[in-house]
């Protein structure tokens, strides 16, 4: 009789533990999800091998990181927003692309050309 009180005690035990920790195990994902979401890196740049200067939102604030091995130093904070930043950038990406032509402005430049240098000779 006093053993099968000792083992219904001892399988309380464990399955007290193993709720704890399955318990835990679920809290640290939860903590997971929303640890990084404050924290962005919005741009970077690699210098050599090893160094980068990276652009970090900081609850929406800039910074300015340089990245070495075994080494992180902020340089200084950004005077604009995360969002400015982000449109400045998307505005220059425009820019840098060109203007795409039509087919019939191609063979409209073909034809100039071929018509300036039959002019030519």
């Amino acid at each position: 009789m006093q053993w099968i009180e000792l083992l219904i005690s001892l399988c309380g035990i464990i399955g007290l533990i193993i709720f704890v920790f399955w318990f835990l195990r679920r809290l640290q994902k939860g903590l997971r999800l929303n640890a990084g979401s404050k924290l962005k890196v919005i741009d970077r740049m690699v210098f050599g091998r090893d160094s980068m200067l990276a652009v970090v939102s900081i609850c929406g604030k800039l910074s300015l990181f340089v990245v070495n091995p075994g080494r992180i130093e902020k340089i200084c904070d950004l005077p604009i927003s995360e969002e400015e930043y982000l449109l400045t950038a998307q505005e220059e990406a425009n820019k840098a692309i060109p203007k795409a032509l039509s087919f019939s402005e191609i063979l409209s430049n073909i034809s100039e050309k071929f018509n300036k240098q039959g002019k030519d000779k």
